[in-house]
């Protein structure tokens, strides 16, 4: 059996070959569980982020970001997540990630405040609707 075993690593190759198995492993692992150690999972609609909610952490369903850089113009965007950093929890467990978001027209850059447990991180790649606060109280009330 040791002799298999180092005749495999003798091979040119075989190094590399445990290295990107390895590394395959750990990208699925990310990509499957998330932070918190639960089974992520897709959402089922387009989730939308209003901006310029206060800094309470998001609910699910009512996503909250503040703007950090950039012009949010009013009305309702589609916009593409390029982004998601500074994901480590606070004291009281709520994270508060940064994100840059493509509007097509311009790229704002906002904080996404959460708890891992309830709700997920923004994924690159994701497409949300993004609104800043007085669009979303308007659509509200109405």
């Amino acid at each position: 059996m040791k002799r298999r075993i180092r005749s495999f690593f003798a091979r040119p190759g075989s190094l590399l070959l445990v290295l990107v198995i390895v590394l395959a492993a750990g990208w699925l692992h990310r990509a499957v569980f998330s932070a918190e150690g639960g089974v992520s999972s897709a959402p089922e609609s387009q989730r939308t982020v209003v901006v310029g909610l206060t800094e309470s952490p998001s609910e699910p369903g009512e996503l909250h970001g503040t703007l950090v850089a950039g012009d949010l113009p009013s009305g309702v965007h589609e916009a593409e997540v390029l982004s998601d950093r500074d994901c480590a929890p606070d004291s009281e467990g709520i994270s508060h990630c940064l994100n840059e978001l493509d509007l097509g027209t311009n790229r704002i850059t906002i904080r996404h405040h959460h708890r891992m447990r309830q709700v997920p991180c923004l994924r690159p790649g994701e497409t949300v609707t993004v609104m800043n606060e007085a669009t979303y109280e308007a659509r509200r009330s109405s």
